[in-house]
């Protein structure tokens, strides 16, 4: 008498579906008349089973590979029971071979960042089929294919590919990494957001050189705002204030210590407004006035003759008032102009201001000439007598400048004959 094995019946799967290339899927089988050693499964072609195990007479569990050359799309799956009797029960388009998914990652070396500052972005892509290959774009977007930032980079022997770049602009970016599958493997996107905030410049105040002398001119600091990369910015960044102590928005002219720091108020997206942190500093010497002195040469006439001056600034403008002093020839300082015949120095000096020294022009000559006199003798009762025994004395006057009126103090006569003759005089003043 033959006994027959019953036919199996197959009624579902699980999982239902595989990825091309996984190795070891365990799919469990549900039906009836399963038996050890008489039921075997099949999934058909690429698909190898590598073990069966019944685990009761309604349940199985097939461990499987599917090959990289199984056919995607949809497969039968079977349970064969062995003769005699036997049978198989099939499960028409009850598996499914699809392509393996992936998952991408992308990391960023820090956030927040600062603009400038360079940030590596590394996407990674994996899969429970195996290591993907093929290669990923990065772009500043929600969406692929808008904003790149890359070209395509190819993956690595891990499923990694990286970025460096400097170039973002302060803001929040969503960094979108789309990875395109070479192979078996499945597309996929990944994200990470990039905070980048604003950079900070530096601003560099300085004068042209201190200290100076005072010129009447302005003399205006000048700043130099630096952002990243050592980029001067400029008009188009923003706006620069310089403030100056003493006066404020007013740049300095007039003799004196200064100080003066910025401020920057950005118009940049990518910069914070800032301000100096080291002032710069100028000091403006006061000049010296430039004197024009007049001295010149006279003949005594019992009259003061002063010298004259002017004091001139940088600019011609007139100092006042301007002091004259006098010394003659033994160094004695005159409380006033010179009168009596000698020679003297004129000097002009004036006290100083706020731009200007206290300052002593150079001495000029100023020279008093010695006058002539006139001197005149007469003799009363006329230049000639006849000779009776008497003394006929004459008379001298010696007038001059400066109201000189002296008489004879004496003479004498050089003879005196008791005959006729000329009288000779000598005056001694």
């Amino acid at each position: 008498m033959q006994v027959n094995n019953p036919a199996p019946t197959l009624v579902s799967i699980s999982p239902t579906s595989g990825n091309l290339g996984q190795s070891n899927l365990s799919v469990a089988l549900t039906g009836t008349n399963f038996f050890s050693g008489l039921s075997s499964v099949s999934f058909g072609s690429g698909i190898t089973v590598n073990s069966v195990v019944v685990n009761s007479p309604t349940s199985i569990t097939a461990n499987i590979s599917i090959l990289a050359t199984a056919g995607l799309g949809a497969h039968d799956v079977s349970v064969i029971n062995a003769a005699p009797g036997g049978g198989t029960a099939t499960l028409t388009a009850a598996f499914t071979v699809v392509n393996p998914a992936t998952s991408t990652t992308v990391t960023t070396s820090g956030s927040p960042s600062t603009y400038g500052q360079s940030v590596t972005f590394t996407a990674t892509v994996t899969s429970a089929a195996g290591t993907p290959t093929g290669s990923v774009t990065l772009y500043d977007s929600a969406s692929c294919g808008v904003n790149p930032l890359t070209g395509s980079l190819i993956l690595n022997g891990t499923g990694q590919a990286a970025f460096s770049t400097a170039s973002l602009n302060a803001g929040t970016h969503n960094i979108l990494a789309c990875y395109t599958h070479t192979g078996i493997f499945l597309d996929s996107n990944g994200n990470v957001s990039q905070v980048v905030n604003k950079a900070t410049p530096t601003l560099a105040v300085s004068f042209a050189a201190s200290p100076i002398p005072y010129d009447g001119n302005p003399h205006p600091a000048s700043v130099v705002v630096t952002g990243v990369n050592s980029t001067v910015l400029g008009a188009a960044d923003g706006t620069v204030t310089i403030t100056y102590t003493p006066g404020g928005g007013s740049d300095p002219i007039n003799a004196g210590n200064y100080t003066a720091s910025a401020s920057f108020t950005s118009s940049n997206p990518n910069y914070n407004d800032a301000n100096s942190t080291l002032a710069a500093s100028l000091t403006i010497d006061k000049a010296d006035p430039i004197f024009t002195t007049i001295g010149g040469t006279f003949t005594y006439d019992g009259s003061p003759h002063a010298g004259s001056a002017t004091a001139t600034g940088v600019k011609g403008e007139d100092l006042t008032p301007v002091n004259v002093a006098y010394k003659d020839s033994l160094g004695n300082l005159l409380t006033s102009a010179p009168v009596n015949a000698d020679s003297y120095l004129v000097a002009a000096r004036y006290a100083g201001d706020v731009n200007y020294n206290q300052k002593q022009s150079a001495g000029v000559a100023l020279i008093i000439n010695k006058a002539d006199s006139s001197t005149v003798v007469t003799v009363p009762g006329g230049q000639s007598f006849t000779y009776d025994g008497d003394a006929h004395p004459a008379t001298v006057t010696v007038t001059g400048a400066g109201a000189l009126n002296l008489a004879l103090s004496r003479y004498t006569a050089a003879d005196m004959p008791d005959r006729r003759s000329r009288l000779g005089l000598r005056c001694e003043l």
